[in-house]
This record gives C-alpha cells, sequence and structure tokens, in this order.
C-alpha cells in the first residue's frame, strides 16, 4: 500500500513537472549568443519622426527542454530611462538561430541638440517573464544645425597717406612813409634848393664886385 503511494506521488510530482516546464512555471537554463546591430538617421530636423531598426541575430540554447520560440524586445529611452518606444518580434519555431529585425519610432526634440538615445535588447523564451539576454547601446543623433558660437570680426583699416607740408617764413622788412609826409619832404627840398641857389648867386656877386673893383 505505502509502495502503491509512492509510486501515485511520484508519477503525480512528474506530471507536475512536465506542465509547469510546459507553463514555463519551471523555467529551463537558457543561454544566448546575440548580436545586435542598430540602423538610424545621423541626423534629424527638430520634431521629426525617426525610426531605428535594430537587427538582432544570434542563437539560444536550453539545458533542459529544446525551446524553438523566443521573443525579442527592444526599448528605446532617453538618458534618464524614460521609455520613449518599445516593440517586439518574434522568432519562428522550429529553430534555435534566429534573425529578426526590430522597428522603433521616436519624436526628436523640438530644439537643435545632440540627442543621445539607448537601445535596451532582450531576448528570452516566449512566456518567460526573465529574459536570457539583454545589452545596451547608446546612439547620438544630431537634430536640427550644431551649436556654433557666433564670432563677429571687426576689422578696422586707417589709411595713413604720406603728406609734405612745407613751411615757409617770409620776413619782409619794409617802410611805409605816408603820402603827405612825402609831399612835405619834397617841398622841403624844393626850398632847400632854392635856398641854397640864392645864396650861391649872391656869393657869386660879391665875388664879381671885389674882382672889379
Amino acid at each position: 500500500m505505502k509502495l502503491f503511494r509512492s509510486a501515485a506521488f511520484c508519477v503525480l510530482l512528474l506530471a507536475w513537472i512536465l506542465v509547469s516546464i510546459g507553463h514555463g512555471i519551471v523555467r529551463a537554463q537558457t543561454s544566448c549568443q546575440v548580436t545586435a546591430t542598430e540602423n538610424y538617421p545621423r541626423q534629424a530636423l527638430p520634431g521629426a519622426s525617426l525610426q531605428v531598426a535594430t537587427l538582432v541575430a544570434g542563437q539560444c540554447f536550453s539545458a533542459l527542454v529544446t525551446i524553438d520560440s523566443y521573443v525579442i524586445r527592444v526599448d528605446i529611452t532617453n538618458p534618464y530611462s524614460a521609455v520613449l518606444s518599445s516593440n517586439s518580434s518574434f522568432t519562428g519555431y522550429g529553430s534555435q538561430v534566429f534573425s529578426t529585425t526590430v522597428l522603433n519610432t521616436v519624436t526628436a526634440p523640438t530644439s537643435p541638440t545632440s540627442w543621445s538615445l539607448k537601445v535596451h535588447v532582450y531576448v528570452s523564451v516566449t512566456g518567460d517573464q526573465e529574459p536570457d539576454y539583454s545589452s545596451i547601446d547608446t546612439i547620438i543623433i544630431q537634430v536640427g544645425s550644431p551649436f556654433t558660437p557666433s564670432t563677429i570680426t571687426t576689422v578696422v583699416q586707417i589709411t595713413t597717406q604720406p603728406t609734405t607740408e612745407t613751411t615757409q617764413t617770409e620776413i619782409v622788412y619794409s617802410s611805409t612813409v605816408p603820402s603827405q609826409a612825402l609831399e612835405g619832404l619834397a617841398i622841403l627840398l624844393t626850398m632847400i634848393a632854392l635856398t641854397l641857389t640864392i645864396a650861391l648867386a649872391k656869393s657869386r656877386r660879391r665875388y664879381e664886385k671885389t674882382r672889379v673893383y
């Protein structure tokens, strides 16, 4: 009786384990080798809608059961860890090797800036809550024109033309005699001349008288 009960308990436990594995309650140990490559515009206009395409390729291995379906999720966050976009893709059944592209759409800031974004990639078995693989990449998109400080250059051109300045000082010594003084001088000279003439005439007459007598 005890043996029957022990066997029944083992069967029930095995059935519970199988059901649990089937529903993802007992999580199989899975390892993944994954590469993620982002394709995105390096420049964008302020306020524009942008698309980031993430190519996720790899292979996962399970230690307990064969896993042939995976969920690949890509989140885009800003530097403050706020999620701007999240999208998922499912791999096909029947193969542990996968390659898929996940598209995310984000809206650029409304003012020019060097926009830094983080791309989070998660790979997990379908139905599992915890990812078996995760990675974080950083991408930078230049929104608008890069800021360049304006430089104002003032050119002052001073043209100096050679000039030759000659200073000539002419000193003229002149004597200006008023016209009235000239007339007076002429009259005086005339009177002197007459006086001399009369004096000469008188002295000649005296000489002649003295000679005769």
